[in-house]
């Protein structure tokens, strides 16, 4: 069966057309430490809003979202971790996901650091705090950010729906996510 030919990251195409290929770890680098830095922050304005806020809030009303049915926390998790070792099987998809999550992410980590939602889950789970780090997913940048093929979008979908069932996000953020992700695709990829 022949492998789909998938379109080729501009930076690919930048590090061959200027045979670069010998600086191609600089960039897994630079790009790696950029999305340890985003994590950082997004890590930062959970623990901030979960640990300074004062009152308890009640979920916001969400259509999809209490019509789903609980799944445990670790099943988002589970998706996410497929998406990653999805994008490890070669070179060119780990940095065609690195291209489109790490920007993503520090998008993300700016709009955590502005703005405050109260959280979906009506209990903190077990860890100690609820998801303050809304509008949008870190889950669904993860899970549509690896997505390159057919199959592959299919799982983010059901992945989606997870974090939803799960009560991590809301549906805005998990289609913020989408949406977000889509369009960094056709920005930085060809």
């Amino acid at each position: 069966m022949a492998e789909t030919k998938l379109p080729q990251c501009l930076l690919v195409k930048y590090v061959q057309k200027n045979d670069l290929a010998k600086r191609l770890p600089v960039w897994f680098l630079a790009m790696a430490v950029n999305r340890l830095a985003a994590s950082y922050a997004n890590a930062w304005a959970t623990w901030y809003w979960t640990h300074k806020r004062e009152e308890k809030e009640r979920p916001l009303p969400d259509v999809l979202l209490h019509r789903l049915p609980r799944v445990p926390y670790w099943v988002p998790e589970a998706f996410v971790g497929l998406a990653l070792v999805s994008s490890l099987r070669s070179k060119e998809r780990l940095l065609r996901f690195l291209t489109v999550s790490t920007p993503a992410m520090a998008l993300r980590a700016l709009v955590i650091c502005t703005t405050f939602y109260p959280t979906p889950m009506l209990e903190a789970p077990h860890w100690g705090y609820g998801a303050y780090d809304l509008l949008y997913s870190g889950h669904t940048v993860m899970l549509f950010s690896a997505a390159q093929t057919p199959l592959e979008y299919l799982v983010g979908c059901f992945g989606a729906l997870s974090i939803l069932g799960a009560r991590h996000h809301y549906t805005a953020d998990v289609l913020m996510a989408v949406v977000v992700v889509e369009l960094l695709k056709r920005v930085l990829l060809i």
